[in-house]
């Protein structure tokens, strides 16, 4: 179905043509365990993960090569060292025992003719007690794959872990958030994630200071709107590595150079593929019009959520609701009505995706945009002299 809309402001007019349709929505509820962000996070430390080492010793070593490791790697703080001779079927690997709360490691190491110790990822000469230092405490803290050698993944989380919170925070928000408190954001937050969300009094008071929120973002997935959400307030989410479960969201401040998760991520996808709407033609006039009713205009046009990077905004001091564009009368995609519009006054638009692949458009103070100078104040006018006086007229 195909209709007209039009927004009047005073003498501004616009037209735009689109095509309605309705996007799916759905709510995916999950059993919950969240920390309230209004208290401190309450904790129970977990002891390091413990590591047995069982190493294989090859023939032809020195007579002392058992006794001597056997000291060095004890001394370097491995829980249990057992060294025998070696069997056909050695090779060098680590298998995980116990739970995620009392981790232990099982280390296989061969020692070589060369007194040389190999473990899964490293090869070791015993006077190299800070390289065996440095891969005990990666298998430690990071696991049998960050010591074996596998690159490091966002966070310090595992492969595993790293799926976990993907798959949870591509969790779509089944709530409306107009007019939502950003710490009632969190609260109703923590019951559609299946892992805790932690946070302080810090992050409760800059919750408790934040604006309600303006936008819709019922529909997107749980990652991408609480990073939206939690940025407004000068906060961001970060996945950890928990105490008492796989992983736990941290609350932590935006200007961290902490990793933090992102508010959606560049499309891999065409754009026009991905939003085709963002591409229809329409008849455009805009004279004088509010610019924030010229996006709330397009949004409801294209049926894609837009995002205002409210801090960008605040920081180049432009208020969207002050701001007004005038466009001359012609054909244009919508994606080129915001292109204009945006880019005369020093914004930008980016599309972009969330967690599950769904477009919307983030707007944001375009780089390098500054806020206005201040007026100078006008000097004061010079003295008149006899010259400066008009002569009569005859």
């Amino acid at each position: 179905m195909i209709e007209t809309h039009r927004i009047h402001s005073g003498t501004a007019r616009l037209w735009l043509n689109f095509a309605v349709f309705c996007l799916p929505l759905c709510a995916v509820s999950a059993q919950i365990v969240a920390a309230q962000p209004p208290q401190p996070a309450q904790r129970t430390i977990n002891r390091p993960a413990r590591i047995e080492m069982e190493i294989s010793l090859e023939a032809g070593l020195p007579p002392t090569a058992s006794h001597d490791w056997h000291k060095t790697l004890t001394d370097l703080k491995v829980d249990g060292v057992r060294i025998r001779s070696s069997r056909p079927t050695d090779k060098p690997e680590i298998t995980s025992v116990g739970s995620p709360s009392a981790l232990s490691y099982k280390v296989v190491g061969r020692l070589s003719g060369s007194n040389a110790l190999t473990l899964p990822g490293g090869r070791f000469q015993m006077s190299d007690k800070a390289g065996l230092t440095a891969w005990l405490t990666r298998l430690r803290q990071e696991g049998p794959a960050r010591a074996a050698g596998a690159p490091r993944l966002p966070f310090g989380l595992t492969k595993e872990q790293f799926g976990m919170a993907t798959k949870d925070l591509s969790t779509p928000i089944g709530f409306s958030t107009v007019g939502l408190k950003p710490a009632d954001f969190v609260h109703q937050l923590a019951d559609v994630l299946a892992y805790p969300v932690t946070g302080d009094n810090v992050s409760a008071q800059a919750l408790k200071l934040s604006p309600p929120l303006d936008v819709e973002l019922r529909g997107m997935t749980a990652g991408t709107a609480a990073a939206y959400v939690l940025d407004v307030a000068g906060l961001a989410l970060a996945p950890r590595v928990d105490a008492t479960k796989p992983i736990a969201y941290a609350l932590i401040p935006a200007d961290s150079k902490q990793q933090r998760w992102p508010i959606g991520l560049p499309p891999q996808r065409p754009k026009p593929e991905l939003a085709p709407a963002l591409f229809e033609t329409i008849e455009v006039e805009l004279d004088d019009v509010e610019l924030s009713r010229v996006l709330e205009s397009v949004g409801e046009a294209i049926h894609i959520p837009i995002l205002v990077d409210r801090r960008s905004l605040a920081k180049a001091q432009i208020d969207l609701t002050k701001t007004r564009v005038s466009l001359p009368a012609r054909r244009l995609v919508y994606a080129s009505v915001l292109d204009r519009a945006l880019g005369a006054k020093f914004l930008e638009n980016e599309l972009r995706i969330d967690d599950a692949g769904q477009p919307f458009l983030l707007i944001r103070a375009a780089s390098g945009a500054a806020p206005p100078a201040p007026k100078a104040k006008s000097a004061k006018p010079a003295a008149k002299r006899a010259s400066d006086v008009p002569e009569k007229a005859p």
